[in-house]
């Protein structure tokens, strides 16, 4: 384990979420592997109002998610996960391979995030 592995982000991901209930999303793992993301997210107040949103999120594994392999895995598998971004902000995302906790900064209020029901390729 690299000094800072311990303490830093395993991720960063910026999210656009579109008016309706589409995302999108770019992501660096901390190997430095990049992945994008689009789908569709669940419909929330502001999103259904047509707002846009926008955040910078960093994210730490909770569970699940030990090697930089691990991590990219997770990155790159279906998720499902949801936010509140208003300024600051805090999101949780899940799927098979764990679970992860991201503080960010960001606008739009409550909603999906860019990682919600979204296929992620390898760039």
């Amino acid at each position: 384990m690299q000094i800072g592995q311990a303490y830093g982000p395993d991720y960063v991901t910026v999210n656009v979420i579109l008016p309706s209930v589409l995302t999108l999303a770019y992501t660096v793992t901390r190997d430095g592997s990049t992945y994008h993301h689009a789908g569709i997210g669940m419909p929330s107040k502001g999103s259904m109002n047509g707002k846009w949103g926008f955040n910078l999120s960093f994210g730490k594994m909770l569970t699940g998610c030990d090697t930089d392999d691990d991590i990219d895995q997770f990155v790159n598998g279906m998720s499902g996960g949801g936010g509140f971004y208003d300024g600051a902000g805090v999101g949780l995302t899940a799927n098979q391979n764990g679970a992860a906790m991201e503080v960010g900064v960001g606008i739009g209020g409550l909603g999906a995030q860019g990682s919600g029901a979204a296929p992620a390729g390898h760039l």
